[in-house]
């Protein structure tokens, strides 16, 4: 029995039962219609010579925080 896309959308929403992670490990095929599903997700990517799936972190960067802060000020002393 393989994974239907129903149980591969649950287990993209973090719900993971012990039959479903034990036919990851044991069945290639449904190992890589998940990593598809994950890569179609948006939240993760393939990355390196390998093209492994990494996890993209959708949190603003320290840069783009500090940029932001940086023109609010400067508008605001401008404004004075």
């Amino acid at each position: 029995m393989h994974l239907t896309q129903l149980a591969l959308q649950a287990y993209l929403a973090r719900v993971r039962p012990a039959a479903v992670e034990r036919h990851l490990r044991l069945c290639s095929g449904c190992a890589f219609r998940l990593s598809d599903v994950l890569a179609a997700s948006g939240h993760w990517e393939r990355r390196g010579p390998l093209q492994r799936l990494v996890w993209i972190d959708q949190a603003p960067t320290l840069d783009t925080t500090l940029d932001t802060t940086l023109d609010r000020i400067l508008s605001e002393r401008d404004a004075a």
